[in-house]
């Protein structure tokens, strides 16, 4: 049907026992949620260029703002707009509509709220982000821009 919004999550991490076991009371997985379980580190990449976005929600605890999200580095790299809540540095690289897009809370109807802000976004708009997203990544995350730093410090 046209009127048909259509989205499917792929989960990297996660197996379909898993997945189907806390969320689904051990019943069959609705066919737009894809647990591709355990993904071989090199081939991360490849799966983040696949999607349009990548969704990041941590508990806001002690862990998750003591260290930075390496699965959020690893979205910018692929160039992928991240849809997170706020935790650790985040607020310094997600910028709404400009790099993804910032979740106030856990809730299952703010993340509703989001994806239909994303229905109702302008091609251009995405295309935008993307820019912005690879452009972070190149100023703030690639390694080269640290080794003359890291090199004068060592000597």
């Amino acid at each position: 049907n046209k009127n048909e919004i259509n989205f499917k999550f792929n989960i990297i991490g996660v197996s379909y026992d898993k997945i189907s076991n806390q969320f689904f009371n051990g019943k069959k997985i609705p066919n737009y949620i894809c647990p591709l379980g355990r993904v071989p580190m090199e081939k991360v990449p490849e799966f983040y260029s696949q999607n349009s976005y990548s969704i990041l929600i941590r508990e806001n605890k002690r862990y998750a703002n003591a260290g930075f999200p390496t699965k959020f580095v690893e979205s910018f790299a692929s160039g992928v707009p991240v849809i997170a809540n706020l935790t650790s540095d985040l607020k310094l690289y997600l910028q709404e509509g400009k790099t993804g897009f910032i979740l106030k809370d856990n809730s299952t109807e703010e993340l509703i709220t989001c994806l239909l802000k994303i229905l109702d976004m302008h091609k251009c708009t995405y295309g935008d982000m993307v820019h912005n997203v690879h452009k972070i990544s190149e100023d703030c995350f690639d390694f080269h821009n640290f080794v003359k730093l890291l090199n004068d410090y060592l000597k």
